[in-house]
């Protein structure tokens, strides 16, 4: 399996590359998100991933980043979304900004992006809710905000909440808190508050 490529950038055309790789004489043509700093002639290092469709058969993604890399295969796994899904979600989100839009169950945010619907956003965190420790452990992404916000949702399906309650006060809880760090204390009694008012 190859899982990095360092070379020479041969061909740009939007978010495909060509990339020829040193001492093999051999180019690869990848995708890339837009963040991906490539010019022709210019060396050029990623981190890379091969997908397989049984129809089109393989193809090749270039990242930036470990970080990255691993966003691309995790956001794969939900249902319904293909790589030029998942290509979108990294060329408008950040893995920080996903994680956050995942944790707070922002579905304004994710449904913001192209290709990506109301119901499709829905899906989305509640496939990668479930992931979320995974996603929060790649260096340099977690922060104590989305922790915060991940511990309260977790701590709401403790106490027997159903998912639609949980979902539906995650959202108002993103309404009330402007703070992006807001303490896991106050998001809590926040979200009781709202539950007990719902009863």
């Amino acid at each position: 399996m190859i899982s990095a490529l360092k070379g020479v950038v041969k061909v740009v055309d939007k978010q495909i590359i060509e990339i020829q790789a040193d001492n093999v004489g051999i180019s690869f043509a990848l995708s890339v998100p837009q963040n991906v700093a490539v010019e022709v002639g210019k060396p050029i290092e990623v981190v890379t991933y091969m997908h397989w469709n049984q129809d089109t058969g393989p193809s090749m993604f270039g990242f930036s980043s470990l970080a990255q890399r691993e966003m691309f295969i995790i956001v794969l796994s939900c249902s319904g979304v293909g790589p030029k899904m998942a290509l979108s979600l990294l060329n408008q989100l950040s893995p920080d900004q996903l994680i956050q839009a995942v944790t707070q169950h922002d579905f304004k945010t994710l449904s913001s992006v192209n290709g990506i619907g109301p119901k499709k956003a829905e899906q989305i965190v509640l496939q990668l809710h479930s992931k979320i420790k995974r996603l929060t452990s790649l260096p340099g992404q977690a922060s104590e905000g989305a922790q915060h916000w991940n511990n309260v949702s977790q701590a709401l399906t403790s106490l027997n909440y159903s998912r639609p309650e949980i979902m539906q006060t995650m959202a108002h809880l993103r309404e009330e808190n402007i703070k992006p760090n807001v303490e896991f204390d106050a998001l809590m009694r926040q979200a009781l508050a709202f539950l007990s008012k719902k009863v």
